[in-house]
């Protein structure tokens, strides 16, 4: 709503702060195709709305269970506080109970955060952190795309990686993980799914 005549404001693709707030929940739920009654709800902590996922006959979430970012009265958040008390839970997508939970510590993803699921891996992607000391032909400060896998069995870490951005502002800063078999599609990288190797192709 703060959009207009305040272009670097309220423009979709901001880096940190306000204009990259977080759209969060405090819970989770899901209802009965055959009768419309709630079948399940899932509450603990704060639920990143962006992370939902789903695959396998599982629901996949990161969740902040930090007493602040609770007590807060909005659910778009961008206090520093929504990286602590990570945790990467897993639930049942029939009956909504937790099969497992791991906590996390990953880079603060400022900018965006995303998790994908596909072919025996979790891919978290947390894009921010501190600055390279780089920037682009256009002057832009850069930062990174932190990305970890898991695997969605247990949670276990499988391994991590990160890269530059190229060109923030827009949206390059905000590429969300896709999985096409096991390539693993990063914008502009392209890696291996099972190793998170970088591969020779680039993403347009």
């Amino acid at each position: 709503t703060n959009f207009w005549g305040q272009y670097d404001e309220g423009l979709y693709d901001g880096v940190e702060g306000a204009a990259a707030a977080k759209v969060c929940s405090d819970n989770l739920f899901a209802f009965s195709k055959k009768t419309g009654a709630i079948a399940w709800t899932y509450t603990d902590g704060v639920i990143i709305n962006s992370t939902i996922t789903i695959g396998a006959g599982r629901v996949y979430f990161v969740e902040t269970r930090n007493a602040k970012v609770k007590a807060s009265s909005s659910r778009r958040v961008s206090m520093p506080e929504m990286w602590l008390d990570q945790f990467l839970v897993a639930l049942d997508v029939d009956s909504g109970a937790k099969v497992w939970e791991v906590p996390i510590d990953t880079v603060d993803g400022e900018a965006v955060i995303f998790l994908a699921h596909g072919k025996g891996r979790l891919v978290l992607v947390s894009s921010g952190g501190p600055p390279t000391g780089n920037k682009n032909q256009y002057g832009e400060v850069l930062k990174r795309h932190y990305v970890y896998a898991y695997d969605p069995s247990n949670g276990d870490a499988q391994w991590e990686t990160s890269f530059e951005w190229t060109r923030p502002r827009k949206a390059e800063h905000m590429s969300r993980p896709v999985i096409v078999g096991e390539t693993l599609f990063i914008r502009p990288h392209v890696l291996n799914l099972t190793t998170g190797e970088l591969l020779p192709q680039r993403m347009p």
